[in-house]
């Protein structure tokens, strides 16, 4: 399966690349790593944003944009992009690619996108993430299939200064346990390694829609032991936040064929 990461840009306006990537199967998991953006829209302007990002995102599918990019629209208004990198060294290729892009567009559509999208949004938000695949869990047989999952719950975990050691070890733990009781749904953790607040990881959870994620109970089946770990887990956070998203298969872009 072939990674996505999405682009947004408000022409002239903003560079948009936000993260938060799609839960992979397990012997795909690497040490990924991701540039990211966040974009908060304004109620308001919601129809011109997504008008504006319809018609940049189908500039990005006709001109082969070299990196495949994931949209989400997120219940609070924000819209998530992610763009994987190869190395730190990658965003400038990153940046070149992009602004390669913008002189294929003709000034016309991109005045027409530029206008869409001005003042459209709030504020937008910049980072570095790193998929971590020794805090993830993949079952052998997953529930679902990836391209069943269109509903995803986000938690940030802001943890206490110098317990990111602890609370990785205790997280580790986590991972056999879901093996030994053959936990048909996984989760995937990413570390945020640039931006503020930190440290903070953040773990992803999926489902087809809210109602199948949240009828997921597995605390009976899971015991005392994880209850034993939460508990560890909450004692070395400082706050926890959360977002629901869902992935905009129809803005995404899987990157050119290869």
């Amino acid at each position: 399966m072939r990674r996505k990461i999405f682009v947004c840009l408000g022409l002239g306006i903003f560079f948009c690349l936000s993260a938060l990537a799609v839960a992979a199967q397990a012997q795909e998991q690497e040490a990924q790593l991701y540039f990211v953006r966040e974009i908060m829209v304004k109620p308001s302007k919601v129809m011109d944003y997504f008008e504006g990002t319809t018609a940049l995102m189908a500039q990005i599918k006709e001109h082969k944009f070299p990196y495949p990019i994931n949209v989400f629209r997120c219940d609070d208004f924000s819209v998530v992009f992610s763009a994987p990198l190869e190395n730190i060294a990658d965003m400038q290729n990153l940046g070149d690619s992009w602004d390669e892009l913008m002189a294929m567009i003709g000034p016309e559509q991109g005045k027409k996108i530029q206008d869409l999208m001005d003042g459209t949004s709030e504020f937008r938000e910049d980072g570095l993430i790193v998929l971590r695949p020794d805090l993830s869990y993949t079952p052998e047989s997953p529930r679902l299939k990836p391209e069943e999952v269109n509903f995803y719950r986000w938690s940030f975990a802001y943890l206490l200064p110098g317990k990111a050691p602890e609370f990785e070890e205790t997280a580790k733990k986590y991972v056999p346990l879901m093996k030994s009781k053959n936990i048909p749904d996984g989760y995937v953790v990413y570390q945020v390694i640039m931006g503020k607040e930190l440290p903070l990881y953040v773990l992803v959870q999926g489902g087809k829609n809210p109602a199948d994620y949240f009828s997921m109970d597995y605390s009976e089946t899971l015991g005392e032991e994880a209850q034993v770990l939460q508990s560890k887990l909450w004692s070395l956070m400082r706050k926890m936040e959360y977002k629901n998203a869902w992935i905009a298969r129809d803005l995404s872009y899987d990157g050119p064929e290869k």
